[in-house]
């Protein structure tokens, strides 16, 4: 039975595809993505181009297990990841527009979430002020919060980071192909 690797996902969503077939090269096949890991099964190094697609609703999806060669492996978010042997086209042209669109609300979420988190550690913090000597059970009560919403913050502020790196990159290419034209 293959076993199991996981390491960390620390890769920008547009240089996932290239960090995948030089795993695949090596002989750890993706198995599973997650925010801050990626997990691999251990097997015979095989040569496979990645591509990531983002997905707007079933016909998308239909549409991609069609293509010729390429096969979903796993969907993470609002994307597939696609893999196929070294050298098949690949034939669909990503809409930049919903990339960046998807990408944008990703974002939001992860704001989101993290202001949550800094607001209730904030709230953590004052009730452990306010409440020091009248009661000590919500003292506690904070004390043991705020470590658990700043270890919340940090977990969507890492992903949060890549994120923004990718929609900068992807703007980045939109304005450079603009230029060009």
């Amino acid at each position: 039975m293959p076993s199991r690797i996981n390491k960390p996902y620390n890769y920008d969503i547009f240089e996932l595809p290239a960090y995948l077939s030089k795993q695949s090269a090596d002989g750890l096949h993706v198995h599973k993505i997650s925010r801050n890991y990626i997990s691999f099964k251990q097997g015979e190094p095989k040569q496979y181009d990645y591509n990531i697609l983002p997905i707007n609703n079933s016909t998308e999806l239909d549409s991609i297990k069609e293509l010729s060669g390429w096969e979903p492996v796993l969907f993470f978010g609002e994307f597939c990841l696609l893999r196929a042997p070294q050298g098949t086209p690949f034939t669909v042209v990503a809409d930049t527009r919903l990339t960046l669109v998807k990408l944008s609300f990703m974002r939001t979420m992860y704001i989101i979430r993290l202001s949550l988190a800094i607001m209730g550690a904030l709230f953590s913090v004052i009730g452990i002020i306010q409440y020091w000597h009248v009661s000590p059970t919500l003292t506690v009560i904070s004390a043991v919060l705020l470590p658990v919403l700043i270890f919340f913050g940090l977990r969507e502020l890492f992903p949060l980071l890549r994120l923004i790196k990718s929609i900068k990159k992807l703007r980045k290419g939109c304005s450079d192909a603009r230029e060009a034209l």
